[in-house]
Order: structure tokens, then sequence, then C-alpha cells
């Protein structure tokens, strides 16, 4: 489940949890 791949550029070391 990852979101439209912008928060994986501001937090990818937790893999946002958004």
């Amino acid at each position: 489940m990852r979101l439209s791949g912008y928060g994986m550029r501001r937090q990818n070391k937790r893999r946002v949890a958004t």
C-alpha cells in the first residue's frame, strides 16, 4: 500500500505510513 509516490520521497526511511 503506497501513496501516489509523494511520501516515499519525504520519509523514504520509514516507508511513509500516511
